[in-house]
């Protein structure tokens, strides 16, 4: 399935940012272990390989939803704390509810 770019300029980011801190390969990796863990099905929503790392990037962006945002950022924050101000950057464009 491959999922449309995003118009919306906080997913660009959001994407750029995922672009930015993962390879493709580990990408793929974060997104099933966090639909192990949060019990999503995002991973097989996901482009087959092989596919662009920056499409990969935008169908996550685009398929997370704004509370799946702020738990993916969560894990990322963990994984990669000295980008917390970039993480947070992101963050801030995706109001929590």
């Amino acid at each position: 399935m491959t999922t449309p770019p995003s118009t919306d300029p906080s997913r660009e980011r959001l994407a750029q940012l995922l672009l930015a801190l993962y390879g493709a390969d580990e990408l793929r990796r974060t997104v099933r272990y966090f639909d192990e863990t949060h019990k999503t099905s995002l991973y097989n929503s996901l482009p087959e390989q092989p596919v662009a790392p920056t499409q990969l990037a935008a169908s996550v962006a685009t398929l997370l939803s704004v509370p799946q945002i702020h738990l993916f950022l969560d894990a990322t924050l963990a994984a990669r704390p000295r980008r917390a101000a970039d993480i947070d950057e992101v963050r801030a464009l995706f109001p929590r509810a």
